[in-house]
């Protein structure tokens, strides 16, 4: 798992840590310290709208274009032998950490949200509600990441994160479902397998380009 690891930070300059691991937790922390929202589902789907937006946009500054034919990514994969393996780790690692950081920083902001309002927020159906946000969040994130790494762009992830964000609203209608939750798991685990596999057809076929 450490090879993994390290094969994800090779795309992952010394700013973009920076604002991954500790400004994106600090902010959304420090939101809900400072906001004092009332409603804690809300609270929680502003708080997955931040990640949603902030995962989107440093992608772009990660992976952009990776599944772009001659992407600038390729020149270290195919200085490698071992790129393709390199490249498959650290798509995977960026998927893990994701849903990681997601749940990490939901779950700081339910418990900040229990000492500001009482034991309610720990209620099931409250537990329930903010893992079916990690989980529409991540799967939005996905489904995103699949269109905008076609693509070398900032403006193509703003836009990207402005429609995935207006999705991410819009599931306050399911959120509070018990149903919903096997239903998300299972599109989570899918798409995550189907997204690595689609984003490695393309790098290999880059490489072999190249190869050639």
């Amino acid at each position: 798992m450490k090879k993994k690891i390290q094969s994800y930070l090779i795309f992952v300059t010394g700013p973009c840590r920076f604002i991954i691991f500790m400004l994106v937790p600090l902010m959304t922390a420090g939101l809900q310290i400072y906001m004092k929202p009332g409603n804690p589902v809300v609270a929680a789907v502003i708080y997955a709208m931040i990640l949603l937006l902030a995962e989107i946009m440093l992608d772009g500054w990660i992976f952009g274009g990776i599944a772009m034919k001659g992407a600038g990514q390729l020149a270290y994969i195919n200085s490698s032998r071992r790129g393709l393996d390199v490249m498959r780790s650290a798509l995977t690692v960026s998927l893990i950490r994701q849903l990681v950081e997601g749940a990490v920083i939901l779950t700081v902001c339910g418990v900040v949200f229990y000492f500001q309002y009482g034991s309610r927020i720990l209620g099931g159906e409250y537990v329930c509600t903010y893992v079916n946000i990690l989980l529409l969040t991540y799967i939005l994130t996905v489904l995103t990441l699949s269109v905008t790494r076609f693509f070398d762009g900032i403006g193509v992830c703003m836009m990207a994160a402005w429609i995935a964000s207006s999705l991410l609203s819009l599931g306050l209608y399911i959120v509070d479902s018990y149903i919903a939750l096997p239903i998300l798991l299972i599109i989570a685990a899918a798409g995550s397998v189907a997204h690595v596999k689609i984003m490695m057809h393309r790098v290999k076929g880059g490489y072999c380009d190249k190869a050639d």
